[in-house]
């Protein structure tokens, strides 16, 4: 479902990117084409949104954040479509575009980067802001040597901000801002190359490889944790995993060496249970026998359990065992411990 619903927000984004680039006129042939188009996307990802709701009605849905983004996304959308006529109507149609964005939280690989992006923010924000101290003291710094001469881009803090952010990007800040700048001669300025040079260094070539080794750390460990959490989560899925009244038992019986080591322990086991020495035990003798048994956790067997137990076998009697049945019987037993254990395993380490 989360993969049908991925390929109709790409298709909506692919059609938004054909009307941006043919933009047809209004009224046109095209022009209703995609009008059509939009609508159809529009119905269809209300109809996807209702039934998130109903699904997860009312708290998980309101909880999730990208539950309630799809829920801005197409609210706008709907009133774009019913109220032609409000102001502003044309900026509300812009919104189409962020529906690609609910992509992110549809597939999982694109909603742990971004959950990893956002869980950097706060501490890339601090990097950013003491670059953007650094900045503004040297362009208060600019403004004090250079606006009197130079008014157009120090003439004021904004506008010399504005420059210094210009040279930290490296865009023609050599050519159009400091050589502009030399002596008349055309000789080298000490005073304008320090100052430049010295921001280059210092912003450019420092703290924005600061802001950048902050943001991959800080990206690392919020993904690390992600994936913890995924795991954590696998884990309690695990734990609710249906699982036998004889694990106890079983978990025993496992640590066999081979075959006929394995029936010598279940014919004993028989022998245990088997109180009568009638050679056939009953449900009663195995419910007695099995909680008599020095385990990790006292087993109760229900008749229920029993009946689930032995559904695929031919019972003797009034619902009895024979030592043949009731090794068949703990061998299967058996081969579905093995197997939860093994897909439990596998789900932990994250191979499911």
């Amino acid at each position: 479902v989360q993969v049908a619903v991925a390929v109709l927000i790409g298709l909506n984004f692919l059609s938004n990117i054909g009307q941006a680039e043919m933009v047809p006129a209004h009224g046109s042939f095209e022009s209703d084409v995609f009008e059509t188009m939009d609508i159809v996307f529009t119905w269809l990802f209300t109809a996807e949104l209702a039934v998130n709701l109903l699904a997860n009605w009312f708290w998980p849905f309101v909880c999730d954040s990208w539950s309630m983004f799809d829920l801005l996304v197409v609210s706008v959308s709907l009133t774009a479509l019913f109220v032609a006529d409000i102001p502003g109507v044309s900026t509300l149609r812009l919104m189409r575009a962020f529906r690609v964005m609910r992509l992110f939280g549809r597939l999982k690989s694109l909603r742990q980067i971004i959950n990893s992006l956002t869980a950097s923010v706060y501490p890339v924000a601090n990097a950013f802001f003491i670059m953007l101290l650094i900045t503004s003291i040297y362009s208060i710094l600019s403004v004090n040597f250079f606006a009197e001469k130079y008014p157009t881009t120090f003439g004021r803090f904004s506008v010399a901000l504005f420059t210094m952010f210009q040279v930290c990007t490296g865009d023609a800040w050599a050519s159009e801002i400091a050589r502009p700048m030399f002596r008349p001669d055309g000789m080298m300025d000490p005073g304008v190359a320090v100052f430049f040079v010295s921001f280059i260094v210092i912003v450019g070539w420092t703290l924005l490889q600061v802001v950048v080794a902050v943001l991959l750390d800080n990206f690392t460990a919020a993904a690390e944790k992600e994936k913890e959490k995924d795991s954590l989560e696998r884990r309690k899925l695990l734990s609710h995993r249906q699982v036998s009244c004889l694990d106890p038992l079983l978990a025993s019986l496992s640590n066999f060496d081979t075959s006929a080591d394995l029936s010598s322990r279940i014919s004993s086991l028989f022998t245990i249970i088997d109180i009568d020495d009638s050679h056939t035990v009953t449900f009663k003798e195995l419910f007695e026998g099995l909680k008599k048994l020095n385990l990790s956790r006292t087993i109760f067997l229900s008749e229920d359990e029993f009946d689930a137990m032995t559904s695929h076998l031919e019972l003797v009697g009034d619902r009895e065992l024979t030592l043949e049945l009731f090794d068949e019987m703990m061998r299967h037993q058996l081969f579905l411990f093995v197997q939860r254990k093994v897909a439990t395993a596998m789900d932990g380490a994250g191979w499911s």
